[in-house]
Parts: structure tokens; C-alpha cells; sequence
């Protein structure tokens, strides 16, 4: 799983959905770092979970048959 939020940071891993304590980790800031993550690990199952706020992207995000068991949701859900 990798979470996003509006207060992340892309050099974080995301696997965290808040800032830890040290602030040395937490969500990724964008969709995109999130999906670059994941897509990293190969296909099976895998979720980025989005954190509460509003989310635009600059770009169009073309998903594809490598995102294949990729599931996007918001927090709080499923």
C-alpha cells in the first residue's frame, strides 16, 4: 500500500499515510510518485490510498496493462 496526501513529500516512501515522528517519513505528495511506486514492485495486487483533500493532476495519468491489480481509493474506503 501507498498512501497520498497534501501535506506528503514525493522523496518519501509512501508507505506510511502520516508524517512519522523522526519527519523522515510519510505519504508521497502526488499521484504520479505513488504510481511510479508501485509500478516498481511488478504486478499482483497493489493500492495507493489517497488522504482527504482535493487532488488535480497536471497531466493525463495513463493507466495500462502493467497497472493491472492496481486499486486507487480514498481513505476510509474498502
Amino acid at each position: 500500500v501507498w498512501y497520498v496526501a497534501v501535506n506528503g513529500d514525493d522523496g518519501w516512501s509512501g508507505r506510511f499515510p502520516q508524517k512519522t515522528a523522526t519527519g523522515k517519513e510519510g505519504p508521497k505528495r502526488t499521484l504520479r510518485a505513488a504510481l511510479e511506486a508501485a509500478r516498481k514492485t511488478g504486478r499482483g495486487p497493489r493500492r495507493i490510498v489517497f488522504g482527504e483533500g482535493v487532488w488535480y493532476t497536471e497531466t493525463t495519468i495513463d493507466l495500462g496493462a502493467r497497472d493491472s491489480g492496481l486499486t486507487l481509493t480514498g481513505a476510509g474506503m474498502g
